[in-house]
């Protein structure tokens, strides 16, 4: 492994980047004498601006990635890490990064002043990358464009190359309302903090390409500089699965998870989440409906963190009865012993609405064995729907004028003791139920 030197004051690309006496002065200048595994130390004065694009395609793969590291100047051996060396590309110039390479304590900002700029990471599409960016600040500072993107992976067709990227503590920021992430491949954000931009997107960032699902997490991150009305994901052409969980949103947040109709292969996730006053505990946004934790119709003695709450589900045209339907999160319990009948149950809330084995069912999976089993109280293909049971359970209905508790339950036979999960799933079209997830015992 060898190491070498880059610093805009006193460097030179002519220069053979070994020493600080002999850096050079620009990255790309430097990834020219690099090899895979090679590690890049970059002065913290150093500055890099310009109209013209920056292309950096390091020679590091997923299995031997480069690093560059941001560093007190001057210091033989390098010593303290730093947070300033900062290229900033103005008027009409992107930043693109390719291969794989671990960056620590960089600011990239793609475009300023009226220029339409990207920033395009690990977007090629026939080399595979790893990227992970450590205490970074990416940025597009442009205001005149509608269009531009921080992309992430390429968005070819699924014989394509596959990248993966990570950020941790990494501060980004968008300037238009049409600004978005354009997160092509897998992508996990931890840490950090969105910053303000001029205007902030309509929604951040549009998951997937060419039907390919990209799985995102996105946990500990500080968005309360975003706009109180943007949204977080693009419904149409997103696609796999997006996970928000303890963040903190921003002050009177009444943005969506998700804006606009929501294709069948995208369903995003928010758990423990904060937005000043409101707490969100889980919200999902899906295919058939929308989850949210709901603290106006709760149960009497039902779930409880500190504050009474349940889920409002509320599904749209697209749920088939006895089918398919708007499935909630799952969630843990502990079965105590095998081979007796069990009965697991949870009340529900409507507004005037009959429920049915066709309408609601709940599943559970015993997972304390190699092979799960499956059991579910729905009603069968070929069997006439029952109603729910009528629910003696007290909720708090202020405002409903004809509130009908019931409740849904599920009797088995466990096969061995230990962890299980059950889940509901909601399949009535166009309408609205309560959940206490507190289950009956």
């Amino acid at each position: 492994m060898s190491r070498f030197f880059v610093r805009s004051v006193g460097g030179s690309d002519s220069n053979d980047g070994l020493t600080w006496a002999t850096a050079r002065a620009t990255i790309a200048g430097a990834i020219a004498l690099m090899v895979a595994g090679d590690d890049l130390i970059v002065a913290d004065d150093h500055f890099e601006g310009g109209s013209s694009n920056k292309s950096w395609v390091f020679p590091g793969t997923p299995a031997v990635p480069n690093r560059v590291i941001c560093a007190v100047a001057g210091q033989t051996p390098p010593v303290d890490q730093a947070f300033t060396a900062t290229v900033r590309v103005t008027v009409g110039g992107s930043v693109s990064v390719q291969g794989s390479v671990a960056m620590y304590g960089m600011k990239i900002n793609a475009g300023t002043s009226t220029s339409s700029p990207n920033m395009n990471l690990a977007n090629s599409s026939s080399v595979d990358a790893v990227q992970v960016y450590n205490d970074c600040e990416l940025s597009i500072d442009s205001t005149a464009s509608s269009t531009s993107v921080i992309g992430v992976g390429n968005s070819g067709s699924t014989n394509s190359a596959r990248a993966r990227m990570l950020w941790n503590n990494v501060s980004a920021r968008m300037s238009a309302v049409g600004h978005q992430f354009g997160i092509q491949q897998e992508f996990t954000w931890r840490g950090g903090k969105y910053l303000a931009g001029a205007v902030s997107p309509s929604f951040l960032m549009r998951i997937g390409a060419q039907g390919r699902g990209a799985p995102v997490l996105i946990e500990s991150v500080d968005f309360t500089e975003l706009g109180a009305a943007t949204d977080f994901f693009s419904g149409p052409q997103s696609s796999g699965r997006a996970m928000i969980r303890n963040c903190l949103l921003p002050q009177g947040w009444v943005g969506q998870l998700v804006q606009g109709t929501i294709d069948p292969g995208f369903r995003a996730t928010m758990h423990n989440c904060d937005s000043g006053p409101t707490r969100i505990r889980m919200a999902v946004a899906a295919f058939n409906g929308t989850i949210r934790s709901d603290t106006a119709f709760v149960k009497q003695g039902g779930a409880n963190d500190g504050a009474a709450y349940s889920w409002r589900i509320e599904t749209n045209a697209n749920p088939t009865p006895g089918l398919v339907g708007l499935e909630s999160e799952e969630q843990a319990f502990v079965i105590p012993a095998a081979g007796a009948p069990l009965t697991i149950a949870i009340d529900v809330l409507t507004e005037g609405v009959q429920l049915t084995d066709a309408d609601v069912w709940l599943e559970v999976q015993e997972v304390g064995a190699p092979k799960g089993t499956f059991y579910r109280s729905r009603v069968a293909p070929l069997a006439t729907p029952k109603a729910l049971a009528v629910s003696g359970a007290i909720w708090s209905t202020s405002g409903m004028s004809a509130p009908r508790p019931q409740r849904v339950s599920l009797t088995f036979t466990p096969q061995v003791a230990g962890l299980a999960l059950w889940k509901i799933t909601f399949a009535r079209p166009n309408t609205v139920m309560c959940v206490d997830p507190k289950r009956v015992v």
